[in-house]
């Protein structure tokens, strides 16, 4: 996600719980304009996931969500 051959990647460690819930995105998934012409955010999108979690949705229901939140209804950006 988000690779590029140019790039230098770190090797790094981190523990999770079993019961967290881990999401790997790019930054297609929130870098959108919504219908008021203000730009979605990771800080939006952190909070989107905080509630899906919060309230056990479904995946597809978390993305329903966010792209609801997009004033096209397409992402202008990769979305991975």
């Amino acid at each position: 996600i988000g690779l590029m051959p140019s790039a230098k990647y770190v090797n790094q460690f981190c523990s999770i719980s079993r019961s967290s819930n881990l999401y790997i995105f790019s930054d297609g998934v929130y870098e959108f304009y919504q219908p008021d012409q203000t730009m979605f955010s990771l800080e939006k999108l952190v909070d989107v996931l905080s509630n899906s979690t919060e309230q056990s949705r479904s995946l597809d229901d978390t993305f329903n969500t966010i792209q609801s939140c997009n004033c096209d209804r397409e992402f202008p950006d990769d979305l991975s």
